[in-house]
């Protein structure tokens, strides 16, 4: 794919002694986008954001697109974002020290590291008001850009003309490996930092019955294609509602609801995900189940960020008490059986008398827990 674009991006930038919006328009990037991008990228003070006017028809070739991109990526991107003393750029301001270099260690410096987190925790909650300008002001001009599909989060088209022209400058990324809506440089920069933050998000944890007993039966061929079968239809309800796919480990399955993807009614979404999760596994069928599966669904506050090393092994995890609770919940459901915690049942304004009570003694837990019970049956 990445090569795909590449080849492509020639194409975009074919014309560019040319200087009449008919040329602009044939490459299909507008007057107004290539004016906003020149606008932006004479702003060199990147507190302040570039007025988007009406575009000047006697501005803007390939050029200007080709100066502005090249270099904001630096500031952007590049782990520059944190320290507001650099220019659009990516350059000292005269005079200032370039504090978010890497130390004599080669080590992330506090700036980098503060602006990796700063990005995550908007990833994940969806708050911007932290962000510096030219990432808003950047995922304006990505939403400009043609081409669809483009990643949720900030705009970046995955292929087309629009994925040619950011992956030429730097911007381009691959398909997230938690869900396919989304581009992975957020993660990337989560990993190479080993950042993470504290929030609320709900978690639906799913488990395979009887699973130790059922790849003794049917055999380890068997067995594989059987949870792949169970993958797929799994990943695709977690990806269609919006979930961030954290684990796939044996027969368990992770997806993490958080606000800024999921949206504010993330507790809603996620029980609504697990109903359909069971009756893509068949508990809704006269027939029965394919395969026998238990889900818990918990809300509350858990650190999502990297363990492990930037340099070797580094992974983004969900991790607390509340990641326990919910696993907890997805050990002790029956098939075709949803846990759902109390605090998620209220998070979802559930109607409570429709749901049957259940107080469970969790492993670890002194007291006991109390969780409502769904069911999904033909």
């Amino acid at each position: 794919m990445r090569d795909d674009r590449r080849a492509a991006a020639p194409d975009v930038l074919r014309h560019t002694d040319r200087r009449s919006p008919q040329h602009l328009s044939r490459s299909g990037l507008s007057a107004q986008l290539l004016y906003d991008l020149d606008n932006l990228r004479q702003a060199r003070r990147a507190d302040q954001a570039p007025a988007l006017r009406p575009p000047r028809l006697a501005m803007g070739t390939h050029k200007n697109l080709t100066s502005t991109l090249a270099g904001f990526a630096p500031c952007v991107y590049a782990e520059a974002g944190a320290d507001r003393r650099l220019s659009v750029f990516g350059q000292r301001e005269r005079g200032q020290p370039m504090s978010s270099q890497p130390d004599e260690r080669g080590e992330p410096s506090s700036g980098q590291t503060e602006w990796a987190r700063i990005l995550w925790h908007s990833y994940l909650t969806g708050d911007r008001s932290q962000l510096n300008t030219q990432v808003k002001v950047m995922r304006q001009i990505f939403k400009r850009l043609p081409s669809e599909p483009r990643c949720r989060v900030c705009n970046a088209p995955f292929r087309g003309l629009g994925g040619a022209v950011v992956s030429v400058f730097g911007f381009g990324a691959g398909r997230s490996s938690f869900n396919p809506s989304l581009c992975d440089r957020c993660e990337k920069i989560v990993r190479k930092h080993q950042v993470g933050t504290e929030i609320q998000l709900t978690m639906l944890f799913a488990d395979v019955r009887g699973s130790t007993n059922l790849a003794e039966d049917i055999g380890a061929s068997a067995f594989h294609r059987l949870i792949n079968r169970y993958y797929k239809a799994c990943t695709e309800v977690l990806s269609q509602t919006n979930a961030l796919i954290n684990r796939l480990i044996g027969d368990a399955l992770i997806g993490l609801y958080a606000p800024g993807i999921a949206g504010p009614e993330h507790a809603r979404t996620a029980v609504e995900a697990a109903r359909a999760l069971l009756e893509a596994t068949g508990h809704a069928d006269p027939e029965g189940p394919w395969i026998q599966v238990g889900v818990g669904v918990h809300t509350g506050t858990v650190y999502v960020g990297a363990v492990g090393s930037s340099d070797s092994v580094s992974d983004i995890t969900v991790l607390g008490d509340a990641a326990n609770t919910a696993a907890r919940l997805a050990s002790q459901a029956l098939p075709g059986e949803i846990l759902v915690s109390e605090n998620t049942c209220h998070a979802a304004k559930l109607k409570l008398e429709d749901c049957e009570l259940r107080t469970l003694k969790l492993k670890g837990r002194h007291e006991p827990v109390a969780a409502r019970v769904i069911r999904v049956s033909a």
